[in-house]
């Protein structure tokens, strides 16, 4: 506080050059440029300032806080889970829709995407498994079923959908399978565990 008080001294009263003040003060001419614009800002006489405590000076002089624009902020966790539901149709546009529809002020869709990227990276847990080559084959149902009508019978078919990765280590890269089966319970009298 005492700079600022030199450099509205010199300025306000000795009407001294800010190239000047920067050289008794030891500062730059942008710095003393920035003290003096505070000052007027003030509209204080020097007196004023020389008599006022530091801690007043120093709260005078604080920038005025922006005001930060008050978007309601959406439920990035309650959204992250509806998107990682399965069996639902649910994308990260419909969620941005449907936030747009109740909040037309809100964030736009590039900040809305971005919290959800990050939510999600929070949640990022890895886990490396070996395994011997051959000895395991992972199989995993999916959600939606496919469906066609049967020729024969008119009959609505709507097969159960499977992928099947037969494990080996990631340099023999491996190549996954897809079959469709009619009634799941076919796999489970193999003996094979359903995941």
């Amino acid at each position: 506080m005492r700079t600022i008080r030199e450099v509205t001294r010199l300025h306000f009263t000795k009407q001294v050059s800010l190239r000047a003040i920067a050289g008794a003060c030891n500062l730059s001419v942008s710095t003393v440029q920035g003290y003096v614009k505070k000052i007027e800002a003030l509209s204080l006489e020097y007196e004023a300032i020389a008599a006022m405590p530091d801690k007043a000076l120093a709260e005078r002089l604080q920038p005025v806080p922006k005001i930060r624009s008050l978007r309601p902020e959406p439920d990035i966790q309650g959204l992250v889970e509806e998107l990682k539901r399965s069996g639902t149709h649910i994308t990260r546009q419909l969620l941005f829709e449907e936030y747009q529809q109740q909040h037309p002020d809100g964030y736009k869709k590039t900040r809305f995407y971005e919290m959800i990227s990050e939510w999600e990276m929070q949640d990022k847990a890895t886990m490396r498994m070996t395994h011997t080559p051959g000895e395991k084959l992972f199989i995993d149902f999916s959600g939606d079923k496919p469906s066609w009508i049967n020729p024969e019978t008119g009959e609505l078919m709507t097969p159960e959908l499977y992928v099947a990765v037969l494990a080996v280590p990631p340099i023999l890269s491996p190549v996954p399978y897809q079959g469709a089966l009619q009634e799941r319970e076919k796999i489970a009298r193999l003996g094979i565990p359903l995941t």
